[in-house]
């Protein structure tokens, strides 16, 4: 193992606790991911581009899956590039700071085309502003995700920082439930048609998001220490370089890497290819196209599910300490089936705020996903290193990051192209005809569960229990 060396040793019985402030540090880093992935792209895309543009959805599902199948080529890049760094300042640390300047600079530009541009000028202007904005992303993403994978070896400490990174990013949480309201808001109105100005309204979003962004990304390049740093020496770096296509090869064959990133490839496209029809339904189905009425409801919607998703999360730390992750994961993927299910009867127009009722069930079952995954990840580096001699969260972290990208790319182009073949009309506004609103309902309502089957499939197949974690280490 010659570079094992890396990884300070501990005895497997000696507890590995993360101080309080680094894990408040890493974890506000992890809300700065989601003020790229879901505020500033993720919520704001297809109305912006669609409503606010004119675009189809079948372009901009098209544009999307273009810039996104780029960013999934550049993970494996730069997470190799991570593992191989030699500084005196880390393996991470250099990247997360630099990423997170070069991310914020260029997140306001994403929705500054012009609106009388052609639709293919405005496609091709995303494309590209899209590809440099999720390049310099790239650059801050795998180093951090990275870090949070060699934090701790304890098995139970690595499920207590997930809770972290579930809890401290409340405040930015209830930012997104009111994402919508804000963009759409009176104070963005056109003076000419009295309609909301979605373009200006994203806009002046993206120009705070780059604020919060710049702020909460650096935190974790500034205040968090690295646990396994290798000598900073030329002889060093000679000794323990991996070549980028040797580190592919040998994450690819990490079956329990692959398992992991099934459950969320198959969650994710159940979730991602109908989201965008989910919010359109509130407009145009439940709300009878009234996008303020629809935003507002949305906003308390989110903001429920936040509230609830805290509330939730003592209660999976303490259940996955008792069984173990993997059961707690099942619990989850069953859930989801029956909440999803109960749209049937409360996604009606007669009674808007009664589909408030599956979406908190959403947050406080479904939602403890992102705390329970991202700590198996964790066990997925000792594994690894078992059967590799290393230590390459870098590697590990892009492949699991291109697995759910290309979940999100494929579910944001089959989203768009389902938008498209329900017969849906942006020109129509509110006027949506009812066999178009019709086919839109059971698309949502059906259409996840089939990919839901497979991350159960997929964690049937995830061998590292807690047991096996303990011979593990």
């Amino acid at each position: 193992m010659t570079t094992s060396a890396l990884s300070a040793p501990s005895a497997p019985s000696a507890p590995d606790r993360i101080p309080v402030p680094e894990k408040v540090a890493y974890a506000l880093g992890g809300k700065a991911e989601y003020v790229v992935n879901s505020l500033a792209l993720g919520m704001l895309v297809m109305p912006v581009l669609n409503i606010g543009y004119g675009l189809s959805p079948a372009l901009v599902g098209v544009v999307l899956m273009v810039f996104r199948l780029w960013d999934a080529v550049t993970d494996p890049v730069m997470g190799n590039i991570s593992d191989n760094t030699r500084s005196r300042w880390g393996r991470r640390r250099p990247y997360i700071l630099a990423g997170a300047v070069l991310c914020a600079f260029a997140l306001p530009f994403l929705y500054r085309a012009d609106a009388g541009w052609s639709h293919t000028q405005i496609a091709v202007y995303f494309a590209v502003v899209g590809v440099v904005t999720y390049t310099f992303f790239t650059v801050w993403a795998m180093p951090y995700q990275s870090l949070g994978m060699e934090l701790t070896r304890d098995y139970d400490e690595r499920t207590r920082l997930a809770a972290w990174c579930s809890f401290v990013g409340i405040p930015i949480g209830l930012l997104g439930a009111w994402n919508m309201a804000f963009v759409s808001g009176d104070w963005f109105r056109d003076a000419a048609t009295g309609e909301p100005d979605l373009i200006a309204g994203a806009r002046a979003a993206t120009l705070i998001y780059a604020v919060i962004f710049l702020v909460m990304g650096l935190l974790p390049a500034l205040f968090v220490r690295e646990r396994f740093v290798p000598e900073a020496t030329a002889e060093a770096a000679r000794a323990a370089r991996e070549p980028l296509f040797a580190s592919i090869r040998q994450t690819l064959c990490t079956g329990p890497l692959w398992a992991l990133a099934g459950v969320v490839f198959f969650n994710l496209l159940g979730l991602s290819s109908i989201s965008s029809l989910g919010y359109y339904l509130n407009i145009y189905y439940v709300n009878a196209g009234g996008l303020k009425d629809a935003s507002i409801i949305e906003g308390w919607k989110q903001s429920g599910m936040v509230l609830l998703s805290l509330a939730s999360i003592p209660f999976w730390a303490w259940f996955c300490g008792c069984t173990d992750k993997k059961t707690a994961l099942y619990v989850v993927l069953a859930a989801t089936f029956f909440g999803h299910s109960l749209n049937y009867v409360c996604l009606t127009p007669e009674h808007p705020w009664l589909q408030l009722i599956p979406a908190l069930f959403y947050s406080a079952i479904s939602g403890s996903i992102w705390m329970i995954v991202p700590a198996m990840r964790m066990d997925v580096a000792d594994y690894d290193e078992l059967k590799s001699g290393r230590r390459r969260e870098g590697s590990l972290a892009s492949i699991f990051s291109w697995a759910v990208k290309m979940s999100v790319t494929l579910s944001t182009g089959l989203g768009g192209l389902v938008l498209a073949r329900t017969g849906f009309d942006a020109a129509l506004k509110g006027e949506q005809p009812p066999e178009v609103l019709q086919r839109m309902f059971w698309v949502y309502l059906l259409l996840p569960t089939l990919f839901w089957a497979g991350s159960l499939v997929c964690l049937w197949k995830f061998p590292l229990t807690r047991a096996r974690m303990g011979e593990i280490r």
